[in-house]
């Protein structure tokens, strides 16, 4: 493995910590300062960044779709695992999502910005759960119920290697899950 895809491993495994490490350094300056645009600024980190973040780095290294292989053996970095990282903390701490869900039409909204196609009129249980973000495809007037999760990805292990299988989810309109 080239010096350089390993360097950018280590980075996109850091992301999370540096995401709260920067959160925590905007929210307590924002308290410290009394500072309303600081307070501002921690929740753009934490709701805006990650999206615009996955905007940037998902064309320079796109998800590949069907099977693929897990490894740091491999010559390409895997789109999937970047944006596996950028999502991290949302699958980590899943409050988070549901302070958007508590708002009709925001957690759609903010799934959109991620690169989801969210139909018109999509209700949200609070305690469903979306875990590729990027990766969902949902028509209107959906309602998604308590404890559903929705994983476009599925990891097996063959002979010592990991094997990622990634495809879309599309959910046909007036469905409930």
């Amino acid at each position: 493995m080239n010096s350089n895809k390993k360097s950018l491993l280590f980075f996109l495994s850091l992301i999370p910590a540096m995401q709260i490490m920067l959160m925590i350094g905007l929210l307590m300056k924002g308290i410290i300062e009394g500072s309303e645009f600081m307070i501002l600024c921690f929740f753009m980190s934490l709701y805006l960044l990650p999206p615009l973040l996955w905007r940037v780095f998902s064309p320079m290294i796109p998800p590949k779709m069907g099977a693929s292989t897990l490894s740091s053996e491999t010559e390409e970095v895997n789109g999937w695992f970047v944006s596996y990282q950028i999502q991290r903390i949302y699958n980590s701490l899943p409050f988070l999502e549901g302070v958007l869900k508590l708002i009709p039409g925001l957690y759609s909204a903010w799934l959109r910005l991620w690169g989801a196609k969210i139909g018109n009129n999509v209700n949200w249980s609070s305690e469903s759960k979306v875990l590729d973000r990027p990766f969902v495809h949902i028509g209107d007037e959906c309602r998604i119920g308590a404890e559903a999760t929705l994983s476009a990805h599925t990891i097996e292990r063959k002979n010592d290697v990991y094997l990622l299988y990634l495809k879309e989810i599309s959910i046909e309109a007036n469905t409930a899950l």
